[in-house]
């Protein structure tokens, strides 16, 4: 990167996700004819995950107003 501090934040973004959430970032060489059905299964993947992350809130909030405590991971 051109900037120094655009790369630092980066650096700490790439960090946060290894350390703090499990995640790494990898590097894929495809045929360009697999390409589309590979953007479609992360997206679908992308997808599920925020759906489940919605429900997560949804089911936090109302168990909230019952008072009850969340049953943790769903």
């Amino acid at each position: 990167m051109a900037e120094p501090a655009a790369a630092k934040r980066v650096r700490r973004y790439r960090a946060a996700q290894r350390d703090h959430r499990g995640m790494v970032r990898v590097g894929l060489q495809v045929p360009k004819s697999d390409l589309a059905d590979i953007k479609a299964a992360a997206k679908q993947a992308r997808d599920r995950h925020a759906r489940a992350c919605l429900a997560k809130r949804e089911l936090e909030f109302v168990l909230s107003t019952l008072k009850i405590k969340s049953p943790g991971v769903v």
